[in-house]
């Protein structure tokens, strides 16, 4: 048996480990049987011991596996494990915040155990059972609670008329909060309820006025069909200020600016220079013959007569309107008004004239003669301070008369005159 020294790094001599009990390959005869870790060779087969090629680093060598230690064992407890509570059948034990609202929402709005305070509102001839606590989030029936007398247990809310569901819906909020995404189905199922829910969480000083505001006008006008839709709910609300005068506003915005860019109505890119002046006004050489129609434009056009007299004032002479002149809007004009007096809309109103009208700039002007140096002064002819704008003006209808001769006789006396 040939036995050879290895070499380990510090270059000491020692023997070489067993092949039977050594932890890596070693290849046997001339077959190339391969033993493992910890293996003996099959019996069977003759065992052909032969020098290593190559010296093995010790370092490299394994080390063998050593048991894994068990964790210690827990110290011993004095004190009895508690008892699992009875599960509520609104899972009030869930630490879930929804969870929360859910029970507050069914036990205490629905089925109205516990109340402390009736909420009366005649418009509607309804009342509503509630909490105090709960009706403190706003800060308006905060006050009215502080102000009750003592023992008075009825809060009288003096609110225009509205539907039925919009102060449920809102005094569902405040047991529950609305989500965006019931936000968002009444924004687009109930059109008019949100509008209404909007104008009472104002009245009651609530954030979620915010909220709805912001969804509406993030995603309440992405095209024709839903602008149009807005327009026929917001009529009710022309009066109101504040909030209603933002959404009346947005809505005016889309239909001049973000709808022709959407139907590509007017060419940003294609314009005359022809340079044609009407008396001190440039009109950039606007012609209709020369001017290729649009699609776009006609669709707009089509759009804008169907629109109430009020809107359709305010799109037609509104800035934004991305028109190339004032005579482009003149001739968009004309067409919009030969489109609607085919509608039924335009039955019940009275004449609608359009022209265009010369507004005077003299105030600007004055203040930069004052601001000009007294030798650089100049007289400016009214003329030149004229700008051209159109306007639409609408004659009311006069009522249909029937002429009444008994109103006009002369009544005869008996008495003949001697």
């Amino acid at each position: 048996m040939i036995t050879d020294m290895t070499t380990n790094f510090n270059q000491q001599h020692i023997s070489s480990p067993n092949f039977k009990t050594s932890g890596y390959m070693a290849a046997t005869g001339s077959t190339g049987h391969y033993y493992q870790q910890g293996s003996s060779p099959s019996m069977g087969h003759q065992q052909v011991t032969q020098a290593m090629p190559m010296a093995v680093p010790m370092m490299n060598h394994p080390l063998p596996m050593q048991p894994q230690q068990q964790p210690p064992p827990p110290p011993p407890t004095f004190f009895p494990s508690p008892v699992p509570s009875r599960p509520s059948p609104y899972g009030y034990n869930d630490p879930d915040s929804q969870t929360y609202c859910n029970y507050l929402y069914q036990v205490g709005f629905l089925q109205g155990n516990f109340s402390d305070i009736t909420v009366s509102i005649p418009s509607i001839a309804k009342t509503f059972t509630l909490h105090s606590l709960i009706l403190s989030r706003s800060p308006y029936l905060y006050q009215r609670l502080i102000q009750l007398e003592d023992n008075a247990t009825v809060i009288e809310l003096d609110y225009g008329p509205v539907l039925p569901d919009a102060f449920q819906t809102i005094f569902t909020h405040l047991y529950r909060p609305l989500a965006h995404q019931d936000m968002t189905y009444l924004m687009n199922e109930k059109p008019q309820l949100y509008l209404e829910l909007i104008g009472i969480a104002e009245y009651l000083e609530l954030p979620l006025k915010d909220m709805l505001m912001h969804v509406l006008l993030s995603q309440g006008f992405n095209n024709e069909t839903s602008a149009l839709r807005w327009v026929h709910y917001l009529q009710p609300f022309a009066t109101h200020s504040g909030w209603a005068k933002t959404v009346d506003d947005r809505l005016v915005q889309y239909l001049t600016r973000g709808l022709s860019t959407q139907l590509e109505a007017f060419s940003t890119s294609v314009k005359m220079s022809g340079g044609v002046v009407i008396g001190k006004n440039p009109t950039h050489g606007y012609m209709t013959s020369k001017t290729i129609p649009l699609r776009g434009m006609t669709d707009l056009a089509n759009l804008y007569a169907t629109l109430p007299w009020i809107y359709l004032k305010r799109c037609l002479e509104h800035p934004d309107l991305p028109v190339q002149d004032t005579i482009q809007r003149y001739c968009f004009t004309k067409k919009v008004l030969h489109l609607r007096s085919s509608t039924a809309i335009a039955q019940g109103e009275g004449l609608i004239t359009v022209g265009l009208r010369f507004d005077g700039q003299q105030q600007q002007q004055q203040q930069q003669q004052q601001q000009q140096p007294t030798s650089t002064k100049k007289r400016f002819d009214d003329k030149d301070t004229m700008v051209m704008t159109l306007s639409l003006i609408k004659t009311p209808r006069r009522k249909q008369g029937k002429w009444d001769p008994s109103l006009y006789e002369v009544e005869s006396s008996d008495e003949e005159e001697p």
